[in-house]
Parts: structure tokens; sequence; C-alpha cells
């Protein structure tokens, strides 16, 4: 600390001890307004004192708080217990977090394109999205994989109108895009009847565009 900064702490450790003494001296007379007052100048040397302390020079530290300049610790720089620390102000950077989307769903894919089942159904779908679904996929049951190639390959209002069977008054799913899921799944899995698995998998986007349309009626009667 500098010689000002001395004395002027010396002349508030005087002050403090000299309101002890009056108030231990008038104890017996004070009134309760008396002790007021003496709490009241005991804060203000408090107060004092920390505008002191705050206030104390950083040559020993890393740069001077009043001037606001300041300099990169050197190795051997001692650091004054004295000298206040300078945070930067925190910055709250660009929020990353995606949209919420289904699982395997990708909003940066390349123009690399995957086709579903043979190429002569002309069905596509973006590679990364493609191995996304088969990576979270069970590799032994085609039912999950079926239902996410599904969602992928069909927009949900079409399911809410549609069926597999175009019965019921609903509209019939693309039969190109169905022809095209039962050939990729029965090129990936190993399935010994193909005819009773295939439909267990026609069950199976039945009950998908029921649930997609009773929750989107659902969400519109939330929002109406």
């Amino acid at each position: 600390m500098t010689a000002p900064i001395h004395k002027k702490l010396d002349q508030i450790i005087n002050e403090l001890q000299k309101i002890k003494e009056s108030a231990a001296v008038g104890n017996t007379t004070s009134t309760h307004k008396d002790s007021r007052a003496v709490v009241k100048k005991v804060i203000l040397k408090q107060t004092d004192f920390k505008k002191l302390i705050d206030s104390c020079s950083p040559d020993e530290g890393a740069g001077n708080a009043a001037t606001g300049t300041s300099r990169d610790l050197l190795p051997g720089d001692a650091i004054s217990p004295c000298a206040t620390s300078t945070k930067q102000p925190k910055i709250n950077s660009p929020s990353t977090a995606k949209p919420e989307t289904k699982e395997w769903e990708e909003t940066d894919c390349t123009d690399e394109f995957q086709n579903i089942g043979s190429p002569q159904y002309g069905v596509q779908l973006p590679t990364k999205i493609f191995k996304r679904i088969t990576s979270t996929s069970n590799t032994k049951d085609p039912r999950q994989f079926c239902l996410r190639l599904v969602d992928a390959l069909f927009p949900e209002k079409t399911l809410a109108n549609s069926n597999i069977s175009g019965l019921n008054g609903r509209e019939k799913l693309d039969e190109n895009k169905i022809e095209a899921i039962k050939d990729c799944i029965f090129a990936r899995f190993n399935v010994e009847d193909k005819r009773a698995t295939w439909k267990i998998l026609e069950g199976k986007i039945s009950s998908k565009c029921r649930d997609t349309r009773r929750r989107l009626n659902q969400q519109q009667l939330q929002n109406s």
C-alpha cells in the first residue's frame, strides 16, 4: 500500500476506536437513539474502509482499477491481496440448439441420396437421414425400421388423411413408396415368411396413420 492509503486506514481505525470508547463511557446513560447513532457511525466507517480496500493500489497486481489500464502478469510477479479482480462480462453465445425434430432427422443434409429399395422405384432419401435411420433402428426386428422409413417418406398430413389400403374413406398411401419400403426391408432383414411379416408391417403402418390423425386432431382442438 502507498503512504496516503496507510494514513487513511489509520484514520479510520482511530475513529472507530473513538466511537467504541464513546459508546463505553456513555453506556449507562445512553438512550436508544444514541445507540442507533453509534451503530450508524460504525456502518459509515465500515463503508469507508471497504471503499479504501477497493481503491487499493494494484501496482503489484494485474492492473489499475482507477484508470482501467492493465497488463499481463509476468513470471515472478506478486499479486497484491487487495488487487481487485476484473472479470470479463459474460456474453451469451447464439443458441446452437436445433428445433425439435424426429430423432433421426438432419437439417444439414448433403446432396447425396440413398435409394430406398431397388432403383427401379425411384424412391430416395438423403444419405445422412438414411444412415441415421439404420443406426438407430433394431437390427433384428424390421418394425421400427419400417415405421421410420414411413415417417421419412410421408408428411404427417398425408399419413393423417391416408392408410395403406385406401379404404374407410381414406386416401391410399403412394404404392410406389410402399413397395420401395417393402423391398428395402426384405433386402436388409433375413425373414423366413415374407408374406406374414409384411402383413404385420402393413398393420403397423395403418396404426401409425391412425395415431398421427388422432394426434393432429388433438393439436387442432387445443389450438382452436
